[in-house]
């Protein structure tokens, strides 16, 4: 799946489904490829990210 909407899309339905792991997996992976884009903060709205210190 080739555009970053597309992929989105793809999260929302998975999650939608229930199919949470795979939803999560693809949010991250909108997230990791472009961050500061609109599609990456929104994919970033449906987990939390967690540092060590």
């Amino acid at each position: 799946m080739g555009s970053i909407q597309l992929q989105y899309y793809r999260a929302l339905a998975l999650e939608a489904l229930g199919r949470d792991d795979a939803a999560l997996a693809a949010y991250v992976k909108v997230y990791e490829g472009v961050p500061e884009s609109a599609w990456g903060m929104l994919a970033a709205l449906h987990f939390e990210m967690v540092r060590d210190e």
